[in-house]
């Protein structure tokens, strides 16, 4: 049996997988299986929406990265918002982007993951720029 919603509704009574199983002289023969409600009638809840991102968190002056997110929950399709400092960068699973700014300096990076079901998450990154730091970016 599976907890779901019955036409959306989440105060309604779950539906069930009823199994008969058919033996004959201790040996299985058969089996038969039927959603009750129908399928049709059954809507699953879906998972919580979350999103990280992963990618560096030091970065050289003017060195451009590529950040990535983790996600899961909610219902596809999804859609993804990159932000630094609050402006708009781009769209999409991941982001490339060059670091900018001089040694000693930091931006927040951003991302809002929407789902067609109408969840939202979002995470924040805060990525350092420093002369010191690797020449390459780690993924």
């Amino acid at each position: 049996m599976f907890a779901v919603e019955l036409n959306g509704d989440p105060a309604s009574t779950a539906c069930a997988l009823e199994q008969t199983v058919f033996m004959l002289e201790g040996h299985l023969v058969g089996s038969t299986a039927r959603l009750s409600p129908t399928a049709a009638e059954c809507v699953t809840t879906p998972q919580q929406l979350w999103v990280n991102i992963r990618g560096p968190i030091i970065v050289r002056p003017e060195q451009e990265c590529t950040w990535y997110t983790s996600h899961g929950g909610g219902i596809t399709p999804y859609s993804w918002t990159w932000l630094i400092d609050d402006d708009t960068v781009g769209t999409g699973e991941s982001w490339t982007g060059n670091a900018g700014g001089g040694h000693g300096s930091s931006f927040e990076l951003e991302v809002h993951l929407a789902s067609s079901d109408g969840q939202d998450a979002r995470d924040t990154h805060t990525v350092s720029v420093v002369n010191t730091a690797p020449p390459f970016c780690p993924k």
